[in-house]
């Protein structure tokens, strides 16, 4: 078995029995380096830890050469460029202000530390916060927000945010400046109860179900996290594992990270590249679960107050794979009171509780199937009637039929006036010019309608489209083809536009019988 070296709460300068004496071990051939890194962060070190003191080290305006932190830069969305117009982006790296003395541990090991802030790693996301300038009081520069951190190499690089061509060293934003930093506690919490919940879901499932994680993504907006199983869980499983996890975490199961030196002989397959020279940190759930990990993990599984597997799973594209949606703690407590708001505001609206909810739903389904089928028959017998409409509404114009009917009713749109169509019999004796309007002629200036023009002879079709073009001065906007023409009108129908519509079929027709001499 390795020697260890076993963390005491007063290395890290905190109250007695914050942390359990036995919760961070390291090796005992560890010799420390001259800066804190990322595996030994003080938020890595003391996950409980909200806020540390620390001198700047670095700061530099960034640049888009800097912009990359896996060799792949980063694209800016439309919001992060509205931004940048106003503010630029400055990396910040730090180390810890305490006196050697203080984090002494008799065995030759520096623990000082440089960051309560996590840079995104281990498929936890990354902390925000705020830093705060200790030598700067009561000034407009004294504090700026952490808006992001990420890891480059062994750095934690912090971004944050100084108004664009402003000069933040001649405020004190320096190297060498002491700064106090507090971490935005509510969404660390929230990570870690989601990360350390993914450790206890995935583990329960692969050595108690034999079911392995193949990848996870977790949530930072409140949205449930996921996890991409080997095969897909029945609903049993999914139960057991609930209940089970929930076990777990209420018996306040123990936690615990055991920091190993980063080798070749020591590299798990899912450490990045350009994690050299390093440690490893080993991830144990008593009793059950060790996995490399370099994201914040609270020492007790209590912490984490309770685990939901929502129902379902999703079968996904690419390599085969099932996804289940789950929430731990906080996160779980917001989803039901979000889910009970959603049930209370339907319930209001169906005007019953709860309970009747489903009840009420069915009839509302039954009815409106009901009503669909209606609604069917009844369209078919107004087309119907339609279509005897314009079959009546026909006169001979130089040896061509033409006749228009307008539907005013707002819902009408070209589908029913198209079903209009198939209802109508066109004359059997010679050439014929139809239109179908729809959309109210009023006032008002209610917006909407649309025009439909058929006939015998694409030529007709053709002219009389072209002639609404030329009349109503691009109101009405369309085109087609093989005997029919649609458009749409932009706006609205004009009191006088009925006249029209009937002046364009009389001219269509009236120059397609007698076209002009030369």
């Amino acid at each position: 078995m390795a020697a260890v070296t076993v963390i005491n709460p007063n290395v890290l300068n905190l109250p007695p029995y914050r942390l359990p004496q036995d919760y961070l071990t390291l090796p005992e051939n560890y010799h420390p380096k001259p800066r804190r890194f990322v595996g030994l962060l003080a938020c890595q070190m003391d996950p409980t830890l909200r806020s540390l003191d620390s001198i700047i080290t670095r700061m530099e305006k960034k640049t888009a050469e800097m912009a990359t932190t896996k060799g792949k830069p980063k694209k800016a969305d439309k919001k992060a460029q509205a931004a940048a117009s106003e503010a630029e982006e400055w990396e910040i790296e730090f180390e810890d202000t305490g006196p050697p003395s203080a984090y002494s541990t008799g065995s030759d090991i520096d623990t000082l530390f440089d960051s309560v802030i996590f840079p995104e790693g281990g498929g936890q996301p990354y902390d925000t916060g705020v830093l705060s300038l200790q030598t700067k009081k009561g000034t407009d520069w004294d504090s700026v927000k952490v808006d992001s951190a990420f890891r480059r190499k062994l750095d934690a690089v912090h971004l944050v945010r100084f108004p664009t061509g402003s000069d933040p060293a001649a405020h004190g934003w320096v190297v060498g400046a002491q700064v106090h930093m507090e971490v935005d506690w509510g969404r660390r919490k929230y990570h870690m109860q989601q990360h350390t919940g993914q450790h206890l879901l995935s583990a329960v499932f692969e050595h108690e179900l034999k079911n392995e994680t193949l990848g996870w993504q977790l949530s930072t907006s409140g949205q449930p996290s996921y996890v991409d199983m080997e095969r897909a869980p029945s609903e049993e499983e999914i139960a057991y594992v609930v209940q089970r996890c929930n076990d777990i975490i209420q018996n306040g199961t123990r936690v615990r990270v055991n920091v190993r030196l980063e080798s070749d002989h020591e590299r798990p397959g899912t450490l990045p590249e350009d994690y050299r020279d390093g440690v490893i940190r080993y991830i144990t759930i008593d009793n059950l679960d060790v996995n490399p990990c370099c994201g914040t993990h609270h020492p007790s599984l209590a912490f984490l107050g309770s685990l939901f597997i929502f129902p379902g799973v999703t079968a996904m594209s690419g390599p085969p794979r099932s996804r289940i949606n789950f929430v731990v703690g906080d996160a779980l407590t917001k989803s039901l009171a979000t889910a009970h708001a959603l049930v209370k505001d339907v319930g209001l609206q169906l005007e019953c509780g709860p309970p009747d909810i489903n009840e009420r739903l069915g009839q509302l389904l039954k009815g409106k199937k009901d009503a669909t089928r209606r609604e069917k028959v009844l369209r078919a017998e107004s087309c119907a009637a339609y279509a005897i409409q314009l079959a009546a509404s026909l006169k001979e114009i130089n040896g061509v039929h033409v006749g228009k009917i307008h539907r005013e009713e707002e819902s009408t749109d070209v589908e029913f006036l198209t079903s209009i169509l198939h209802s109508f019999t066109p004359p059997s004796d010679g050439k014929w010019l139809a239109a179908l309007a729809s959309g109210p002629i009023s006032a008002s200036g209610t917006l909407g309608g649309c025009l439909l023009l058929t006939g015998s002879d694409d030529a007709l079709v053709k002219k009389a489209g072209e002639l609404v073009k030329v009349n109503f001065e691009g109101r009405i906007k369309g085109g087609g083809g093989k005997g029919k023409w649609q458009g749409k009108v932009i706006g609205s129908w004009h009191k006088g536009d009925d006249a029209l519509v009937d002046q364009i079929l009389s001219e269509a027709a009236g120059r397609h019988s007698c076209p002009t001499s030369l």
